[in-house]
C-alpha cells in the first residue's frame, strides 16, 4: 500500500510557476499595456506594398468583375442562395457562419 504524499514530497513541476508580472508595479504594468497596443496597432496598420504588379493584378480583377456582374442579376433569390451555398461548400466555409441579405432587400427603391 502506499501511503499519500506528504506536502515535502510534492514533484517541483507539479508546482504553478510564478508570474513575472506579479513583480511589476502598477505603473510599469500600464507601461507594459500601452507599449502593447501601441505595437498592435502598428502592424494592424501596416498595409503591403503597392507594387506595380499587385496593382495590375487588383486593376485586372476589378475589371473582371466589372464584366461578369451583370450575369447574376436576373436569378431567382432561391438560385442566388444555393448558389453561395456551393460556393462556401467547394471553400469549405460553414454556410452558417455566412450573413445573407434577406430577399426584400433586394427590391428597387429599397435602400
Amino acid at each position: 500500500m502506499q501511503e499519500p504524499a506528504q506536502a515535502g514530497d510534492a514533484d517541483v513541476s507539479d508546482l504553478p510557476l510564478p508570474d513575472p508580472l506579479d513583480s511589476l508595479s502598477p505603473e510599469d504594468t500600464r507601461q507594459l499595456v500601452l507599449d502593447s497596443l501601441k505595437a498592435a496597432e502598428e502592424d494592424l496598420g501596416a498595409k503591403p506594398e503597392l507594387t506595380t504588379e499587385r496593382q495590375a493584378l487588383i486593376q485586372q480583377a476589378l475589371a473582371v468583375h466589372q464584366n461578369k456582374v451583370h450575369i447574376l442579376d436576373d436569378i431567382s433569390e432561391e438560385q442566388r442562395q444555393k448558389l453561395t451555398f456551393l460556393a462556401l461548400q467547394s471553400l469549405k466555409t460553414d454556410p452558417g457562419s455566412v450573413v445573407t441579405p434577406r430577399a426584400n432587400s433586394k427590391k428597387k427603391g429599397n435602400k
